[in-house]
């Protein structure tokens, strides 16, 4: 089931996309999406499964298909995005035999300009002018089987559509499945100000990393006073001053 909402200066409906079910049509995909990976030599295996869903009968599958290097799966682009809105993304999925899921599930939502100015080289389409950096998903949500994983972000500047990608990475052993994926748009939530602190310290003669994570962590306790949301620390700073 697909359903699809823009709003427009006569109604003021707000945006929505929604869908559950999937089934294989033109070259064996579902109407609106494709797949995508850089290079064929690592493109996962992509195909719709109908024995594996949460909802509607039919889901997005991606397997690794014992290819460590395999980095890929399904997009859909969509219009009616409006620069400095909030949109929420919703996907659910169940995974077998990852080894690290944070890194091997990918969810994200990569905006496109008005203009369309290209950005890289022509590949499936991928050419479009990117509006600012793609925004990944990162909070799970285990329920049972399925887990739900959500993505609120603004639109950028010159925004005016999205591609939602659902992708596995470097999971040979792996096999992901994707259904009742949902962008919709949400209300702003205003202004979140947070205080943020910088250190600039440099250890001189320690002989370890942890050493060195110690000294900071001395540094902090004592110079950073009172409410602090964010302490910034240095890149090198297990590894200066050790020699």
């Amino acid at each position: 089931m697909l359903i699809l909402l823009a709003g427009s200066s006569l109604a003021a409906v707000p945006f929505r996309f929604s869908q559950s079910g999937f089934n294989a049509g033109n070259k064996e995909l579902p109407t609106g999406w494709r797949v995508w990976s850089a290079r064929a030599e690592i493109a996962p295996r992509t195909f719709v499964d109908q024995a594996q869903s949460r909802g509607q009968p039919g889901s997005l599958a991606i397997s690794g298909n014992g290819n460590a290097a395999a980095y890929g799966g399904w997009e859909h682009s969509v219009n009616g995005i409006e620069p400095g809105k909030w949109y929420r993304l919703v996907a659910w999925y169940r995974a077998e035999h990852l080894r690290y899921e944070p890194l091997q599930v990918v969810a994200r939502l990569d905006w496109a300009s008005i203009t369309g100015e290209p950005f890289g080289p022509a590949y499936d389409g991928r050419s479009i002018g990117r509006a600012g950096q793609p925004n990944y998903a990162y909070k799970p949500n285990f329920e049972g089987e399925w887990t739900r994983l959500v993505l609120e972000a603004p639109a950028p500047e010159k925004a005016g559509s999205v591609t939602i990608q659902l992708y596995l990475a470097n999971a040979p052993d792996a096999t992901v499945w994707w259904d009742d994926i949902s962008l919709e748009e949400i209300p702003s939530p205003g202004p979140r100000p947070v205080t943020i602190a910088t250190i600039k310290y440099h250890p001189k003669e320690t002989h370890s990393a942890a050493e060195n994570v110690h000294q900071f962590v001395e540094v902090v306790e004592r110079v950073v006073t009172g409410k602090t949301d964010i302490v910034l620390l240095p890149e090198v700073m297990t590894v200066a001053g050790t020699g």
